[in-house]
């Protein structure tokens, strides 16, 4: 939840195995704020979003990953992922 109203940046950082699609969004509860896809690589791909909001008191953030891989067992890589937010100004 937003303490104050005011220009926050948001930091999602996500790692997927073996050759799945992703779908990773930061969103508040009422709309998109950014959402992008990293297709089918193999091994294990890591990768960010970076984003600027603004945001009204209370309101509030959080981030969703869609994985699908080639059958119905999904991997991801539980270390390095992370979402941060911070007030700019």
């Amino acid at each position: 939840m937003a303490p104050v109203n005011g220009l926050y940046s948001f930091t999602l950082g996500i790692c997927i195995y073996n050759g799945q699609d992703a779908i990773f969004s930061i969103l508040d509860f009422d709309k998109s704020i950014l959402t992008t896809r990293f297709e089918r690589k193999d091994g294990i791909y890591c990768g960010t979003l970076d984003t600027q909001a603004e945001l009204d008191k209370g309101d509030g953030v959080c981030s969703t990953i869609e994985l699908h891989g080639l059958d119905d067992q999904v991997e991801f890589v539980s270390t390095g992922n992370y979402f941060t937010g911070s007030l700019i100004h």
